[in-house]
This record gives structure tokens, sequence and C-alpha cells, in this order.
């Protein structure tokens, strides 16, 4: 080898051991940037007539399992769903339930100090200070039924929210691509921007599914759930409005993609006519749900369909249409079983001393049937002072017509009062002497109103019609809540019965204040079972109060910790993919820095070469002179 190879020679391996020293560098400065994958060079022998002529590099590529990485991605995208489902049902299980050791805090602590409020009044049912125990039991746990399905609905607005910010992080991160390929096309694909590439692949992967593909020039084209284009030569826009406000019967609008053109530059809404590659269908809640809503089966066409299925995107959706309306229908259910059982015995009680009008909540008269109907129901005129019986009438709930009822009713009160249909369609009884009091006794009356949801539970006729009901719905609100006149004046409390013997002659009686039946039969309504229908996860049946609060408790602890399970389980897969990942891409710095050595002394070694070829050349050119 001639000393002019030599030098050339040493001079590319001083070149290649400095580049290194570079590339060492930069891999120990970016040690803890995120999606940064290790540089390494990959030396080769430049061959020149059969004969080594040095080292050369093709530039720092990046130590990285592509295979590894796509398997990362994609379990971090599901880790992401799963932590967004646990963190929805942990945050309303703590707020609706209760944390545990709070003794407090939750609808069974609710229930049960109502329990003990009515088991006093039936004790002492002429004492004041047990009636407002009871409107204050009752308020608060009809309250705080109302307030927990309000939460739930809060919980699924932020949720919502969500859903447009990580729709929005989606955007930017293929706006951010398209640039990335824009560069690409320009210098190539450089380890870099391949950094970089991955890095905006894997913040869109975490928020939904995506389909990548790598072109030969290592430009990427993206295509979301179902083929969607997401970029393919310029980005795509997906497009999500949030909802204004969110009820249990809120509409959400879709998610869809849009070529940057159908969209309204202003708005960045779909302009008239246009239509995208539809991810999420809009409608009411999740398609998976086969429960109920309220008290009718949504149509089709509301029910929310997703191709989304990992991602933030994905766990934000299931929380929101799926996971929380599951919970809003069981505490739905929980609000209609206490308002049916506690108005059922306060409808068959009287208040002493009675009142003198009865007003129905009931204003959808429509369903009256005769051949479900059965048995006959009793309504008494009583002086409120003595509790003498003026007049008894006997009101069989057979009879063809509604209109047949109230003509009973008039028959049977003469002078007494009158009962008409109001202005809102329900039934009215009130007398005309204010002296005078109504007291009604349900006898062996069965009234059958169709329930739209298919709950069989048969009433009453007080209760069919609601003339004494104790908890009724706000008509501003739509909130269940005790019943205005009882909250203002504890004495509207029926705590009494009106005894009947239907003769001939037909009499009743009407016991003074310290009866205490009525208060019993309050107290046992909580224990009482009545028909229930699939909620939730909750099968159909017949359950107390108390039992289905219990279950309804039971199953939301349940779905928390199970969605909190399987985030971890999720979290344990991810850590151990990232851990085999960062074992191949990761910076290593004891590893680098012993590079770092290696690299410095073949940097000395190589200056050493070509010093010594210097100095034999110094000699030759001397020799020659």
């Amino acid at each position: 080898m001639s000393l002019t190879a030599a030098l050339n020679t040493a001079l590319s391996g001083l070149t290649l051991a400095q580049r290194a020293l570079g590339v060492t560098a930069n891999n120990i400065t970016n040690a803890g940037t995120e999606g940064y994958a290790r540089k390494q060079l990959e030396p080769q022998t430049r061959v020149v007539a059969g004969q080594g002529r040095g080292v050369f590099d093709t530039g720092p590529a990046r130590a990285l399992d592509q295979y590894l990485a796509a398997e990362l991605r994609l379990q971090q995208g599901r880790l992401a769903a799963e932590q967004e489902v646990a963190d929805a049902l942990d945050r309303a299980q703590s707020l609706i339930f209760g944390t545990p050791g709070d003794s407090e805090a939750g609808l069974t602590p609710s229930l049960e100090r109502l329990r003990r409020s009515l088991e006093g009044l039936a004790n002492t049912p002429e004492r004041a200070a047990q009636r407002l125990a009871v409107i204050g039991a009752a308020s608060d746990l009809f309250a705080r039924l109302a307030d927990s399905g309000a939460l739930v609905q809060r919980l699924r607005r932020d949720l919502d929210q969500e859903i447009a910010v990580a729709v929005g992080g989606v955007n930017s991160a293929l706006s951010a691509l398209e640039q990335i390929n824009a560069a690409m096309s320009r210098h190539g694909p450089t380890a870099d921007l391949l950094d970089q590439r991955d890095r905006l692949v894997a913040d869109i992967a975490r928020e939904m599914d995506v389909q990548v593909h790598v072109l030969s020039n290592g430009t990427v084209e993206l295509h979301g759930p179902g083929g969607a284009p997401l970029l393919d030569g310029a980005p795509r826009v997906v497009v999500y409005r949030p909802a204004a406000n969110v009820g249990s019967t809120s509409s959400f609008g879709a998610i869809a993609v849009y070529r940057a053109e159908q969209l309204d530059p202003a708005s960045g809404l779909p302009l008239s006519g246009e239509t995208g590659a539809v991810l999420v269908s809009g409608g009411v809640r999740a398609a998976l749900t086969p429960e109920l809503m309220g008290d009718s089966v949504p149509d089709a066409d509301q029910l929310i369909s997703s191709q989304i299925t990992t991602g933030r995107i994905a766990g934000l959706l299931g929380a929101r249409d799926d996971a929380l309306p599951r919970l809003d229908d069981m505490l739905g259910e929980i609000s209609l079983l206490a308002m049916h059982v506690l108005n059922a015995a306060h409808n068959a009680a009287v208040a002493v001393p009675p009142p003198n009008r009865l007003v129905g909540t009931r204003t959808d008269l429509a369903g009256w049937s005769p051949p479900d109907n059965a048995g006959t129901a009793y309504l008494a005129v009583v002086d409120r002072t003595t509790n003498s019986t003026l007049a008894t009438v006997a009101i069989d709930v057979t009879v063809a017509s509604v209109g047949d009822v109230i003509a009973q009713l008039n028959a049977g009160l003469g002078g007494l009062g009158t009962a008409v249909l109001n202005g809102d369609g329900a039934l009215q009884i009130e007398l005309v002497d204010p002296a005078h009091g109504l007291a009604l006794a349900e006898g062996d009356s069965v009234v059958a109103f169709p329930d739209p949801a298919g709950r069989e539970r048969p009433a009453g006729f007080a209760h069919a019609f609601g003339l004494n009901d104790l908890i009724a719905r706000d008509p501003t609100s739509g909130r269940l809540a005790l019943r205005a006149d009882i909250a203002a004046d504890p004495a509207r409390l029926a705590t009494a019965l009106l005894d009947v013997d239907p003769g001939p002659p037909l009499a009743a009686t009407l016991a003074g204040a310290g009866d205490n039946r009525g208060a019993q039969a309050l107290a046992a309504a909580l224990d009482r079972p009545v028909a229930v229908i699939a909620r939730g996860g909750l099968p159909a049946g017949a359950a107390t109060l108390g039992d289905y609060v219990a279950d309804v408790t039971a199953l939301a602890a349940r779905a928390a910790a199970s969605a909190g399970e399987r985030s971890a389980a999720q979290g344990a897969l991810v850590d151990a993919l990232a851990l085999r990942h960062g074992a191949v891409a990761g910076v290593n710095l004891d590893e680098e820095l012993a590079r770092l050595l290696q690299y410095q002394q073949a940097y000395a070694v190589a200056a050493r070469l070509i010093s010594v070829t210097d100095e034999l050349l110094d000699e030759l050119i001397g020799i020659a002179r």
C-alpha cells in the first residue's frame, strides 16, 4: 500500500470516528426524549480494485424494530381506551356512591336515613319533629338521586368535550405529518425525520386506530377505521362538533373525515351537501346497549355505531355512550321504584286533618282499560275537626271510561263537592265547604294503566290517578321531589287509614292523629318487592327498593373495579413491550459512554496514523532532495 493510500485510509477512519462521536453525543443528549430512537453508524469497507481503501458509512441509522414499534403503538392505543373508561367509571363511582370508609355518602345511607325517619313517624305520628325528619330524609334521597343523574350527564358532557379535543389533536398531527412527508420528498428519509414521523403516527394512534402504509421514499399514508383516508398526498380533516347540552336523550353528532375543500374555512364545518367518510355515526347512545332508554326503546337510527375501536376516542365514546348511560339507566330505575312504592303507600293513607281538595298527577288517561281493572275504591267526606263521616262513595273501577268514574264521584258527592278533569287533564276532586275533608281508601281496587317500558305494576284507584302522591315530578325541572305542598306543610303527610265497612249500609270511619297505620305502611313500603325492568346490566324481575339500591351500588363498584383491572392488565402489557422496545431503540447511557471511549480511541489511532504517514512522507521528500 502506498503512503498516499495509507493517508487516505487513515483520514476515512478519522472522519468516521468523528461522525460516530457526534452521533453518540446526540444519543446521550436525547436519552430522555420521548419517541427518540437510538442512532448508530454502520461502517462499510471501501474497496477499490479489490483492495481495502478505508471505511465509509451511509449516515446514521435508527436502531429500531419496526414490527415491535407497530405492536407497541397498537397496545398503547388499547391502553388509552381502557384508561378513559376506567377513569370515567371511577369518578362516577366515587361521586355518586361514595368512597370506601365514607359511611354517610352515597345512596344507601340516604335510603337508611329515610327508613329510620319513617319508622320514627310510625311510632309517634302526631309529633311534628318526626314529620320534619321524614320530609328532610325523603327530600335528601330524591335530591341525591336527581343530582346523581345530573352528575352522570355532566361527566358525559366532559367526555364529549374531550372527544372534540382529541379530534383536534388528530388533525394537528395529520397537518404536521404532511409537512414531514414534504420534507422527506425533498431531503430523503433522514433518521431525524423518521423519528418525527413515527412520533406523530404514535400520537394519532393514541387517539384512534390507524393503518400506516410506508412508501419507498419514507413518506406515509394513513387510513382510519374502515379504510377511511386520513393522509394520502394531502391531509384530510376529521370533523366533530360537541353537543351544546347533554342529557339522557341528547343526540350527538357524527365524527367524519372530509377533504379540506369540503369545509367552510370560517367555521371548519362541512359545506352544505358535502358528505364525508363516517367514523362514528350520530345518535343518542351506543348501539351496543340492549337496555331501554328512559321509558322507550330508541329507534335504530338513534343509536350510535362506532368504527373506532382503540385509542382515547374509543374509550371516551365507550364511556359517554355505553358505560355511563347504563349507570344512568339504573339510577333512573331507582328513582321510579322509590316513587312507586312511596306513592302507593301514601295514596292508600290519609292525612289528619284530611285535605279539602285532591288533584291527581296523572294527565295521560288514555290507557284506561276496564278488562284489566278490578275491585272497588272508596272516598269519604269527613268533618276536618271531628273526623265524623258525612258521606261515603264507592268507586267501581271496572266502568267503561274515566268519564264514568267522574260520574260516580259526582253522584256520590251530591252537593258536597265536584269531580272534574282539570285543564291539565288530571282528575280533581274538590269540596264546597272548606271545613270538610276528603279521605280515600284503595279497597280492593286494581287499575292497570299501561307502563310504556313494560313494568307490571298495577295500582289502586288513588295511586293510579296520583290523587295523594308523596313524590311528584317538578313541572319546571323535571326532577322527582317531595310534593311541594307537603314539603311546605308537614301536616299533609298521610299517616292514618280510612276504615270502610262495605255494608250494607256502606260506612267509613277515620281515626284521629294518633292512627299510625298509614305511617307504618310507608315504612313497610321500602321492603315491598315490585317489578323492575332490565337496566344497565341488572335483569328484569321483582326487587325491594333497598335490595335494588344495593345491587346498583355493587354493580357500579364491580364495573369500576373491572375497568381498572383491565386497564392495569393492559398497562402491564404495554410496559413489557416498552421495555423490549427500549432495549432495542432506547439509549443506554453506560453503553453510549463506552462507545464514546471506543470512538475516542479510534479517533486517536487514526490521527496517529496520519501523523506517522506525514512523517514518512517528509522523510521521502527529504531523500529526494
